[in-house]
């Protein structure tokens, strides 16, 4: 047992006077480069994070876009569909069930491109020619029936 602890005390005095010995300049070339691989590891990881995060931003991207247009594309086939509507109701005088739908198509109008957007202008104004010539018409009946000797 005494053995054993004079061996260990001799290593360890050993050890402790070789690391002292040591020049210190190796010590600090080893913590250089220790340091430069730590600093290469980092920028490393973080080269990786910033890529991981492109590819992430970019894919959110396209998914957007993707999204965007199909929202676009059936806001179009929307407005469309309710300017045949509007455009039938008219043409058989049902003004004030076309009225309804140009005010739906207003508020639809400003998502919706300038071709489709003059659709519905020019829908408005055939509906607004529609509309004064249906009150001239009841203004004519209405005068015509006033007339005396008229019924």
């Amino acid at each position: 047992m005494k053995k054993q602890i004079l061996i260990t005390s001799i290593v360890l005095t050993t050890a402790l006077l070789w690391g002292c010995d040591k020049d210190p300049s190796s010590t600090q070339e080893a913590s250089d480069n220790s340091t430069t691989e730590a600093v290469k590891e980092m920028t490393d990881s973080a080269k990786d994070m910033t890529s991981s995060a492109v590819t992430a931003v970019k894919e959110e991207s396209a998914e957007i876009a993707e999204s965007a247009s199909e929202m676009a594309a059936t806001a179009v086939q929307e407005a469309e569909q309710l300017i045949g509507q509007a455009t039938q109701y008219i043409n058989e005088g049902r003004l004030d069930l076309a009225e309804t739908i140009m005010t739906q198509l207003a508020s639809l109008r400003d998502s919706l491109p300038e071709s489709i957007q003059t659709q519905i202008d020019n829908l408005q104004s055939l509906l607004t020619t529609k509309q004064t010539a249906e009150d001239a018409t009841k203004s004519v009946e209405a005068a015509q029936s006033l007339m005396p000797g008229q019924n």
